[in-house]
């Protein structure tokens, strides 16, 4: 048994058809057709309770906050090209207003809030 992987590395293209295989060398890309050799990604299942948590902190909470660092941040923002001490702030402000996707984001992949 020919491992894909292995003709991938020392020759530019392989076609592995379970214990038969032929080798050519074109720059083509690997084309592996036995099943047990391809890899595929192993995609998880996010942990629907954190799923829950970053729903009601979504829906509650950071619009609120977002509305909140909004109104800030156009003043801040405007005054931070004449202060650039105001620069700091702005961007803490920038993420208050980003605070919705974050939590969007973090519901949609099940992340852990602690």
């Amino acid at each position: 048994m020919v491992n894909c992987n292995l003709l991938r590395r020392f020759v530019g293209f392989s076609i592995c058809f379970g214990t038969s295989y032929a080798v050519h060398r074109l720059s083509l890309p690997i084309l592996c057709l036995n099943h047990s050799e391809q890899t595929t990604p192993h995609i998880t299942m996010p942990n629907p309770l954190w799923f829950i948590f970053w729903l009601l902190v979504f829906w509650f909470i950071s619009f609120f906050v977002a509305f909140f660092c909004a109104f800030f941040y156009i003043w801040v923002y405007a005054f931070a090209s004449c202060i650039p001490a105001l620069t700091g702030i702005a961007d803490i402000l920038l993420q208050g207003v980003q605070f919705p996707f974050y939590c969007g984001k973090a519901m949609l992949e099940g992340r852990q809030a602690f």
